[in-house]
């Protein structure tokens, strides 16, 4: 244990060096040739330090200084000396308190000495009781400092603050939260005492002054603790069989959480029992809260997990923690395996949001066993998206994991408005670690109200409200979370609160689209009306060869690839629906042209039979089967018009459509002609705005010209085919109707059928040559069925390697056509689009609502998209948000960007923002 301990202990200390000297190279390189172009009276105080010569003390307090006085040069007029960290020790916050100390009595006989105590801290000893109806008794005590006393730190969350549990300490009543009353009564001992620090007994919660000295001890108080102990909360039924699956007989340096197969085939054995509980333990609060990240990380041990009083150890959970969360994430996802049934243990959970928490504690818990939690603020605040109480947490919870200079320039002070913190930290990203893209992360801005009280501050565009970020889904596309050659921002300056970037403009917003913020059909539905809109699905001009997954807005908006699930059922989904439709048509087809021929046959046996009727005869059945033909050719080319060359948008039509879809069928099915009912739907009355000119005209096409009902025919079929899909998807939900299993040896006959038939169309029998007179046509329809031959294989092969996955062919729960899906709604909800005088077409970031037309789109050095900003007058612009905009892609540097054909951006210049 110790040597561990010593090991992570040299791992901090060399990352500290590393953070240390890069940001020495910062102010070195980028800040300190702009402070001299500054005159500021405190720079004369502050000379140059000859970094490889120089003490180390000589060379922080060089640091410190430069740090502290670029910051008062950016919040010029703004706030204080002490607001900006300047006294360097770690316990200077706000002044002491005249009168009284806050709190009671308990507090007021276990004072800190102000003035020689500067490392005191309160212990708890806790009472032994074997019984845990017996009330919780503790005893209060000071020690001079952490390293001192040995003692065990709590972790937990405060939870509701009602209802209030009584306990005793030093023999007076004392009121505490349930979750801190059941986490005492977990951790108490039968037989001894225990000596614990907890944050909500051993500070004095209503002395601001003490506080903030004691949250500025924090980390000590964590890192010199014997151990930690986690406390989750109190058991639920699924709580301990993931403990008991930890606890099974493995080595702890096994790296099983590689070895995913391994750990399913496991976890199967225990029918599901360990992901349902691993699911039930990412759920609980404390993975949710900011002021559980220092308490987790700093602790030299690996912390013990407690759910009621069962513990298990951090290094059992490390080694399988990996595993556990690609077993459940595949587990969750549909058609998975047909054992497995986790859909209630996934709960409010979407598979993205799902994954997002799981991978997220699987690398907050990783993370923590081999690197080092002191780092550069930026990548802890790109990732951790934690919750506060007190919104100054968010700075003040996370101090102790930053790098040392951050912390003191960022003392514990709450006191300080939250607008004035939250400002000083978005300074300190942008002149010390050049992180432009914060404004992705945090597009949200402060309120006019500061502290809730009514009074007004101005807070500059820039600043953003650091306790509230969006939730981005883990397929949008987002800034790179780690840059290995270091900040790239460049002529980075804020002066006066006035930050000054360089960049240009690109473009001005002409119209924007606000997509619905309730349900999620609407917001489906008006993504694909907006596709159809915005990028056309009409295969022509320069978009012909443009793939259609590339152009869709779902592909270039919000993912990185293109999307795995369209906006409606795949077209392989659609296909398999229109069959049983077409397939009926077709043997209408036969047995109409069936009884043709038994009709001429019955008169060619009429009359004697002479040459000339032969002749006769043997005419018109060619005439007959070259009909067929033709009708069935129509048939099989409206299939695939309707399944793959118009790909996901038929399907969508009936689903998002259907009324408007429905109406132009009917126009099309009671006109006389083709041509007027076109001209009917492309008319300027139209009432509606999408049309389906290109599905009406391969009807048209597809239509037999010797057949005057085969135009309707077809119109018809398409219509029924329409509202299949339509009430299939949208009136009702999921079909869940058990089905027969599949007959393979049945559908192994009609392969052979078929393989039969491409024989013959091969060789180019009677009845091919009949039905399909040309060599193009005859290769063609060998194309298709060699295709359907191959896929029906393909599917049968997987179905029986691969059992568990059976019901998806068998379609005993088809989930495929649920009637909305909240993973690709959640992408859209309350988004804005919009489009700029070139034709750019763009959707604002998450959490970007106030995006106006006559809004900027400038292009920044340093930040990975397009920002949104608006003139305010003298040559100033607002931060509006970022976006993500079809066409423009930048790098680091505007130089870098590459920009759609034909849209160039203005001359680069130093842009201001107030």
């Amino acid at each position: 244990m110790a040597s561990a301990a010593g090991d992570l202990k040299q791992l901090r200390d060399a990352r500290n060096e590393d953070v240390f000297n890069s940001r020495l190279t910062r102010i070195d390189q980028t800040i300190r040739p702009w402070l001299k172009k500054v005159t500021v009276e405190e720079m004369k105080s502050v000379g140059d330090v000859d970094v490889s010569s120089a003490s180390k003390e000589a060379k922080e307090e060089y640091l410190l200084r430069n740090v502290e006085n670029v910051l008062a040069i950016a919040l010029a007029g703004n706030f204080d000396n002490n607001s900006l960290g300047g006294s360097h020790s770690e316990t200077a916050t706000t002044p002491t308190p005249s009168g009284p100390v806050p709190g009671d009595f308990l507090y007021a006989n276990l004072q800190f000495d102000k003035i020689n105590g500067t490392r005191q801290i309160r212990l708890l000893e806790l009472l032994p009781s074997p019984d845990l109806e017996i009330g919780v008794t503790m005893r209060l005590f000071c020690v001079p400092s952490p390293e001192s006393q040995q003692y065990s730190a709590l972790s937990y969350t405060w939870g509701p603050a009602e209802p209030k549990h009584a306990i005793t300490i030093n023999n007076r009543p004392f009121s505490v939260s349930t979750n801190l009353h059941q986490a005492l009564l977990s951790l108490r001992l039968p037989d001894h005492p225990r000596i614990l620090w907890v944050d909500a007994i051993c500070i004095n919660q209503k002395d601001d002054t003490e506080r903030a000295v004691q949250v500025a001890l924090m980390g000590s108080i964590y890192a010199e603790a014997d151990d930690v102990s986690i406390f989750l909360g109190m058991p639920s039924p699924r709580s301990y069989p993931l403990f008991d699956f930890l606890e099974r007989d493995r080595r702890l340096d096994d790296v099983t959480q590689e070895n995913v197969e391994e750990i399913l085939a496991e976890c199967q054995m225990d029918k599901m029992k360990a992901v349902s509980s691993f699911v039930e333990f990412c759920d609980r609060e404390w993975w949710t809260r900011v002021w559980v990240m220092q308490e987790y990380y700093l602790s030299t041990s690996a912390p013990n997990w407690y759910i009621g009083s069962r513990s298990i150890s951090g290094e059992k959970l490390a080694r399988d923690v990996k595993g556990l969360a690609m077993v459940t994430l595949r587990l969750a996802m549909p058609f998975a395996d047909a054992g497995a049934d986790i859909g209630e243990e996934l709960g409010r959970y979407t598979i993205s949001s799902l994954a997002d928490r799981l991978l997220k504690i699987c690398d907050g818990v990783l993370v923590r066993k081999k690197t080092n939690p002191y780092d550069t603020p930026r990548f802890l605040f790109a990732k951790h998206g934690r919750k506060a109480t007190n919104a100054k947490d968010y700075v003040y919870g996370v101090r102790e994991l930053l790098e040392p200079h951050f912390r003191k320039v960022f003392l514990p002070d709450y006191g300080l408005g939250l607008c004035k913190l939250f400002e000083k930290l978005a300074a300190w990203f942008l002149l010390m670690d050049g992180w432009g893209d914060m404004l992705w992360y945090y597009p949200f801005r402060m309120g006019c109200e500061c502290q809730g009280d009514g009074s007004t501050c101005d807070v500059p565009s820039w600043a953003p409200d650091f306790s509230r970020r969006p939730e981005h889904l883990v397929n949008e596309a987002e800034p790179p979370k780690f840059l290995s050659d270091g900040p790239k921002t460049a002529q980075c300056v804020i002066l006066d609160r006035v930050l000054y970037l360089e960049g240009c403009r690109l473009d001005v917003i002409q119209e924007v689209i606000a997509m619905p913020e309730g349900d999620c059909f609407e917001v489906l539905q008006r993504m694909w009306q907006l596709d159809r809109i915005l990028c056309s699905n009409q295969r022509t001009g320069s978009e012909m060869n443009t793939p259609r997954e590339d152009r869709a807005l779902l592909a270039w908006a919000t993912t990185i690839q293109p999307p795995t699930v369209p906006l409606a059922p795949r077209w392989r989904e659609t296909g398999e629906l229109l069959a049983p439709d077409l397939q009926q048509y077709l043997q209408e087809i036969k047995v109409r042209n069936k009884a043709l021929w038994d009709k001429e046959y019955a008169k060619a046996n009429a009359v004697p039979e002479t040459p000339e009727v032969r002749e006769w005869y043997k005419r018109h059945s060619a005439v007959i089967a070259e009909a067929y033909g033709r009708q069935t050719r129509g048939v099989v080319n409206l299939h695939r018009f309707l399944t793959m060359e118009m790909e996901c948008d038929f399907a969508s039509a009936c689903v998002f459509d259907s009324e408007n879809l429905m109406l132009q069928l009917q126009i099309m099915d009671t006109s006389p002609d083709v041509q007027t009912g076109l001209n009917t739907i492309l008319s300027p009355i139209f009432p509606q705005e999408v049309v389906y000119v290109d599905l009406i005209r391969n009807i048209e096409k597809n239509s037999d010209p010797e057949s005057p009902t085969s135009f309707k025919e077809l119109v018809a079929i398409v219509r029924t085919i329409a509202q299949k899909i339509h009430e299939k998807t949208v009136l009702a939900g999921p079909d869940t109707r058990p089905r027969k299993p599949i007959d393979a040896a049945r559908i192994r006959e009609l392969i052979k059928g078929q393989k039969e038939n491409i024989e013959k169309l091969q060789e180019g029998d009677e009845v091919s040559l009949l039905c399909y007179g040309t060599e193009g046509e005859r290769e063609e329809q060998i194309r298709i069925v060699q295709m359907n031959v191959e896929e029906t294989e393909r599917l049968l092969s997987w179905r029986d390697s691969n059992e568990a996955k059976a019901n998806l062919i068998n379609g005993a729960e088809d989930k495929t056509w649920s009637r909305v899906d909240e993973e690709r709604a959640a992408q859209f909800r309350d988004r804005r689009l919009f489009v700029t005088k070139e034709g750019l077409v763009g959707i604002a970031s998450p959490g970007v609502r106030d995006v106006k037309v006559g809004d900027q789109m400038v292009l920044l050095d340093g930040m990975t998209f397009p920002l949104i900003a608006r003139e305010v007058g003298n040559e100033r612009l607002a931060v509006v948000g970022c976006a993500t905009v079809r066409g423009v892609k930048l790098g680091h540097k505007v130089e870098e960007a590459e920009l759609k054909e034909g849209v160039e951006a203005g001359p680069k210049k130093m842009m201001a923002f107030v």
